[in-house]
């Protein structure tokens, strides 16, 4: 047999297929099984971006546990402090004039910190069962802040304002 029939009869044998399975049968097999890999790949990389985007907000959430951390530390090993905190609870008016700035400056920095929560949460970097638990404490006292908070509104942003302004008169 020629070298060139040889060839010929190779070609023929590669066209018609090994074992009565044709190249194009092949390639079509192929292509199915790298669509299927690709939709699990897909599926793979949802899960780690659901997982990673789960890690995140509980970062977000443990940081902003952490921000609330000094304030409760001073209240809890400086009575004076607790004192002036519990006394502008419960009477605001009552408060001399050296201690009311004092008590407007501990709402300014809890009150910065639920602004940051309001904020995270509006972004979706907290979850809606973390953030209504700072929601819900921004109501706990909400006669207290009611006495406060016109003088405060300049210090958060507009957007925080009017929730304030909401849940203030909401109750």
């Amino acid at each position: 047999m020629a070298f060139r029939e040889k060839v010929h009869k190779s070609w023929l044998s590669i066209r018609e297929g090994v074992h009565g399975v044709s190249l194009e049968k092949c390639a079509h097999i192929a292509g199915t099984l790298g669509i299927v890999l690709g939709i699990v790949s897909l599926w793979f990389v949802y899960l780690e971006l659901r997982h990673h985007t789960r890690v995140s907000m509980a970062s977000n959430s443990q940081a902003l546990v952490e921000l609330t951390q000094p304030i409760n530390l001073e209240l809890a090993k400086n009575p004076e402090l607790s004192i002036l905190w519990e006394r502008g609870l419960q009477a605001y008016d009552k408060l001399t004039p050296e201690e009311k700035p004092r008590y407007r400056r501990l709402w300014i920095m809890y009150l910065n910190v639920l602004e940051n929560a309001y904020f995270q949460h509006n972004k979706k970097l907290i979850d809606d069962e973390f953030y209504a638990a700072w929601d819900h404490d921004l109501g706990t006292h909400n006669k207290a802040l009611a006495k406060v908070w016109p003088e405060l509104t300049n210090y958060f942003s507009k957007e925080f304002v009017e929730h304030v302004n909401d849940r203030l008169s909401a109750k």
